[in-house]
């Protein structure tokens, strides 16, 4: 399934593909189900004698899918004989900023890491009218995109405290903080700010399966993984999930991909300054139904470059 929305200043895209072990039956209820609420159907690969060969295919759908961003989301030997299906997605997003960052204004700044440590970063700037909030010391930045309803919500916690309000985020505070109960919307006032924002770009891959475990997900990779309703021909369980994130922020908007990979096999005041100069989370989102597409934190923005 593909789905894909594109302007002059903003692209939007997002796909799904199943891929399969050749000769694997599969049951007619989940193709059905496939077909109606993704639009799409398996694709089959050697996945037992040249799982090689379908590592390659995977990967190149994801780096056609994300624009080039991510070309690999299989890395070497996260495949063997043991894989039966495999589930990717992949989503591509490039947007330009509704007041833009004048290059010329670009100096490099102080940026200070949760240990004191203060690096040196690429700082861009501008004087706009932005919406923004504090919240009990909290900086909440709101920055808008050309021709969408998506929006690039920054969150910077008070000095030296960014650890301890990481750890205590959950989805109930993060909602209590941004939206108003009463009208839904994103509860952020418009006001003239002076914006020290730091340029940052970075690129990340993740095995969520340990993370999972932990937090108590055991039986989908386990023995006890029920994948009947897919097909009966083995037993199988999840092996890995893997993700690969591209995210990128500079002058002109924002730049993004990610995709993912699920291996299944056998188991085996009028005017305020403001400086983003110490760590930080961002959340992109779609305003209208709060959905989140990235989340992230500038810890390091030296090391992000």
């Amino acid at each position: 399934m593909q789905f894909a929305r594109v302007n002059e200043s903003f692209e939007f895209a997002s796909a799904n593909a199943i891929w399969t072990l050749q000769g694997l039956h599969i049951k007619q209820s989940y193709l059905d189900l496939l077909s109606e609420h993704y639009g799409m159907q398996p694709q089959s690969v050697d996945l037992k004698n040249n799982t090689e060969k379908a590592r390659e295919t995977i990967n190149n759908w994801t780096n056609i899918q994300t624009n080039e961003k991510i070309k690999t989301v299989l890395s070497k030997n996260s495949l063997d004989s043991s894989s039966k299906i495999v589930l990717t997605s992949a989503l591509y997003l490039k947007a330009t900023w509704q007041h833009a960052f004048a290059l010329q204004n670009t100096r490099n700044g102080d940026f200070t890491l949760s240990d004191e440590t203060i690096v040196t970063t690429p700082m861009m700037h501008q004087k706009a009218i932005f919406r923004y909030k504090n919240v009990n010391g909290t900086d909440l930045l709101c920055m808008h995109y050309k021709n969408s309803d998506y929006r690039l919500l920054s969150i910077m916690p008070p000095k030296g405290e960014f650890e301890s309000f990481e750890n205590s985020l959950n989805v109930d505070s993060f909602r209590a903080m941004l939206v108003n109960p009463q009208t839904n919307e994103i509860k952020l006032d418009e006001k003239e700010i002076d914006l020290y924002y730091p340029k940052f770009k970075f690129e990340n891959s993740i095995n969520f399966k340990e993370s999972l475990q932990q937090h108590g997900m055991i039986d989908p990779f386990s023995q006890n993984a029920d994948f009947s309703p897919i097909t009966e021909d083995a037993r199988l369980n999840i092996t890995n999930i893997l993700q690969k994130t591209f995210f990128s922020v500079d002058e002109e908007g924002t730049e993004a991909a990610v995709s993912s990979a699920i291996t299944i096999g056998t188991t085996h005041t009028a005017e305020m300054t403001l400086r983003f100069d110490r760590p930080f989370l961002f959340v992109l989102c779609h305003e209208p139904t709060k959905t989140i597409l990235f989340l992230g934190r500038v810890i390091n923005p030296q090391q992000m470059q």
